[in-house]
C-alpha cells in the first residue's frame, strides 16, 4: 500500500511544468498526515492542519509531522504565504452550510499567492456511492490497520457519512456524521464571492468534465504576471489544464490530489 501511497502525492510534478517553484503546500484537514508525510520527504515545506485532535495526535505522534489542530475556517498562516493548498477525503462537506463554505472560501484566498490553485476533493449533488465507497491498509508496528469509507444514507442536501479504522478484529475509531451536499452553482458562486477568479470541476485523476458526485474542484487565484520573454500572461483555465495534464512519465499529474 506505500507504493498506492506515493501514488497520491505524484502531483509534485505540476513544478516541473511551472514557472514558479513549489515550496510552500496547506494540507487542508490533513487527517493521519499521509500525503504531508510523504511531501515533506519530498523536499517541500508543508502546512498540515485537522479540526479532529486524535488525527492531529496520531499525525504527530506516528509521523512525525509538525501538524496543529486548527480551524478550516480561520487558518493559522499569513496572508499570500502559500504556493499549493489541497483538501482531501471530502473535507469540503463536513461543512453546515453556505456562511462555512465562504469563510472557508475567503482564508484560502487570503493565505495563497498570486497566479496558486486551491485543489479540493469533495461531493456535490449526490452522494459518491451507497454502502462502501472505498477502503486502503496500511502496516504499522507489524499490524495492519484497514480504513474503511462509508455512506450510510442520503436525503435532500445531506448524506451520512461514517469512517473507521480497524486493527485485526477490533474497531479503533469511528466518526459518523451528517454531511453537507452542495450544489456546483452554490460552490461557484462563493468561491466567486472569495475572490477566486475561475473555478473548474473535474471528474477524480483526469480532466473529463465532472457533473455530480465525488469531484476535483480546482479553484483558481490568477492576477497578470510577467513570463520569461517579458510580456504579460494571465492564469487562465486553459494554463492551468496543460500545466497540471502530464507529467514525465506521461500520467495525470492530478492522481496525487486524493486518495
Amino acid at each position: 500500500m506505500e507504493s498506492h501511497h506515493r501514488g497520491q502525492v505524484s502531483f509534485v510534478h505540476i513544478q516541473k511544468h511551472s514557472s514558479k517553484i513549489l515550496t510552500r503546500i496547506m494540507d487542508i484537514g490533513c487527517g493521519t498526515g499521509r500525503v504531508s508525510a510523504l511531501l515533506e520527504k519530498a523536499g517541500y515545506d508543508v502546512f498540515s492542519f485537522d479540526l479532529v485532535f486524535e488525527m492531529i495526535r496520531y499525525s504527530r505522534t506516528r509521523r512525525v509531522l509538525d501538524a496543529v489542530v486548527a480551524d478550516a475556517r480561520k487558518i493559522l498562516v499569513r496572508n499570500e504565504s502559500v504556493e499549493l493548498a489541497f483538501s482531501l477525503l471530502l473535507t469540503l462537506n463536513h461543512f453546515g452550510n453556505s456562511e462555512d463554505f465562504l469563510n472557508h472560501f475567503r482564508e484560502v484566498h487570503r493565505v495563497l499567492r498570486r497566479n496558486s490553485v486551491y485543489v479540493a476533493d469533495m461531493v456535490i449533488e449526490q452522494p459518491p456511492c451507497n454502502g462502501e465507497c472505498e477502503s486502503w491498509e496500511i502496516n504499522l508496528d507489524r499490524k495492519r490497520y484497514v480504513f474503511k469509507y462509508i455512506v450510510e444514507e442520503s436525503s435532500d442536501r445531506y448524506y451520512i457519512n461514517v469512517f473507521m479504522i480497524i486493527c485485526g478484529k477490533k474497531k479503533i475509531y469511528e466518526s459518523r456524521m451528517r454531511t453537507f451536499l452542495p450544489t456546483f452553482s452554490s460552490i461557484t458562486d462563493l468561491a466567486r464571492r472569495a475572490g477566486f477568479n475561475d473555478i473548474l470541476y473535474y471528474k477524480p485523476f483526469s480532466f473529463d468534465k465532472c457533473s455530480m458526485g465525488r469531484c476535483f474542484a480546482v479553484f483558481i487565484k490568477s492576477d497578470r504576471h510577467t513570463n520569461e520573454n517579458g510580456y504579460g500572461i494571465t492564469l487562465s483555465p486553459g494554463t492551468l489544464r496543460k500545466s497540471l495534464s502530464n507529467d514525465a512519465n506521461g500520467t495525470s499529474s492530478f492522481r496525487a490530489i486524493a486518495a
